[in-house]
Formats: C-alpha cells, structure tokens, sequence
C-alpha cells in the first residue's frame, strides 16, 4: 500500500535525504521548499501525513503547523535542530503530533512516523 507524504524544508539535501530514504519502503513523496509552497502542494496532494521543519522562511514551520491544523486532517510532524522544550510544546500545541530532531536517524524518522499516523 502506498502512503503519501508532504515533506516541507528548505534544505534540498533533507528532502533528497527523505525522499530517498521513504520512496523505496513504498512512500509517494511530494516536496515543498517553504511552508506557502507546502500549503499549496497540500490542497492539491492531500498528504496523509506532513513532516515540517520548524526554520522555514516568511512563515515559519509553528505558523504554517497552526495552518495546516485548520486545512487538513493530515499529523503533522515537526522536524528541527533545536533542542528547546518550549519550541517543542508549542508545537503539539499547535497541533503537531511529533517533534524529532535534527539530525535524526532514518530510523527515528521512520518511527516518528508510524507514530503519528497511529501504528
């Protein structure tokens, strides 16, 4: 069964990196580059799940997570290279069902989710 996702960040080698890593464990991946983008390619795609960097230009990752809440059903999954604990709760306030943390193993991204989509 193929999963869709929606990986939003601003660094082209973390979407290769992702892509990479999901599409041959049956991931359809979509990109965005920054969160308006993310928006968009959201209405058209309807992810299942977005992952999300919280350092995004313009809007940042919190504003477009807070979006997403109120267009889609999709979890969202905040990805990062802070270790800041008030960041990480006002991102599951927010909405956000996981926070991971870069760097992240593959595995970690793996389980962060399955976490999320409830498996």
């Amino acid at each position: 069964m193929t999963r869709n996702i929606l990986v939003i960040d601003d660094d082209d080698s973390i979407l290769g990196l992702v892509g990479g890593f999901l599409r041959p464990r049956g991931w359809r991946v979509f990109y965005a580059s920054s969160a308006e983008e993310g928006i968009l390619v959201a209405s058209q795609q309807n992810p299942e799940v977005i992952l999300l960097d919280f350092g995004l230009p313009r809007m940042t990752g919190l504003q477009a997570a807070a979006e997403f809440g109120r267009l889609s059903s999709a979890p969202v999954v905040m990805m990062g290279g802070t270790s800041d604990e008030g960041l990480e709760a006002e991102a599951r306030r927010v909405g956000a069902r996981g926070v991971l943390r870069k760097p992240m193993s593959l595995e970690e991204l793996e389980s962060g989710l399955k976490s999320a989509l409830g498996g």
